[in-house]
């Protein structure tokens, strides 16, 4: 009886350690990149660069509130970001069609990008309305504050698809690495 409830532990033992080891293996062969996803992925990184660039439109936008700069070049730093906004729209809309054939990772990001590029737009909206209600007191509080809520939400968007994107490229490298079995599996 000892022995059959060795067998018994054993066999359960390594039924359980395959069991742990499969779900590890999973994303080794399901998520690596295949052309589909590799295009997706190039995409992304499209998708981010352009949301570095509204970052940065937006940036700018916040210092110009420190100073007394004419209410024209709020207006044209405006209209920049609102280019920016309406091809990166374009540019979601798209990655949502090809969303699919993406890696877990890009799904991620692609469902993530699409709350915070419409709060970036409502706040772009917002900022448009205050600049054309008041040219001359773009250091009031709604303003400035409307300009601060804009840079944090286009700083999310960025960040977010840049972090995931971070970790995708990170766990891409991990796949190829040609690492030994472990000593502890004996």
């Amino acid at each position: 009886m000892g022995n059959t409830t060795f067998l018994s532990w054993m066999r359960s033992g390594a039924l359980a350690g395959l069991l742990l080891l499969v779900p590890a293996a999973i994303p080794a062969f399901s998520e690596t990149l295949s052309p589909q996803s590799t295009e997706v992925h190039n995409q992304l990184k499209d998708f981010r660069n352009q949301a570095f660039a509204l970052r940065k439109e937006a940036s700018t936008l916040k210092s110009y509130t420190r100073g007394r700069l004419n209410w024209l070049s709020h207006a044209d730093r405006l209209n920049n970001m609102r280019e920016h906004v309406n091809e990166l729209g374009q540019r979601l809309q798209a990655l949502e069609q090809a969303k699919v054939v993406g890696t877990g990772s890009h799904q991620m990001a692609i469902e993530n990008a699409r709350p915070h590029l419409a709060a970036t737009a409502r706040q772009l909206t917002e900022a448009i309305e205050l600049l054309n209600e008041s040219h001359g007191r773009l250091q009031m509080l709604p303003y400035t504050e409307t300009v601060s809520d804009l840079y944090e939400h286009t700083h999310s968007l960025y960040q977010t698809v840049d972090t995931i994107l971070d970790y995708e490229n990170a766990r891409v490298r991990l796949d190829k690495l040609d690492l030994p079995a472990s000593a502890d599996q004996s």
